[in-house]
């Protein structure tokens, strides 16, 4: 079986938890991009997020509360 070394869908760091950075919504921006690029519709988007990754937009991210 052959591995397939790129992901063109994938965005951030396997094993890190999105928005971990305080006042920095990237993650969010960088799955929207990718998305778009791959021909999705950009109308009634939502993003399902893990317990950590709320918890991170909860704390650090102050510029949304």
């Amino acid at each position: 079986m052959r591995c397939i070394s790129v992901l063109p869908r994938a965005v951030g760091t396997a094993g890190t938890t999105p928005f971990g950075v305080k006042d920095d919504l990237s993650d969010a921006a960088l799955a929207r991009q990718v998305l778009e690029d791959n021909g999705a519709p950009t109308t009634d988007l939502q993003m399902v997020l893990g317990s950590s990754a709320i918890a991170n937009l909860r704390g650090k991210q102050s510029v949304l509360f």
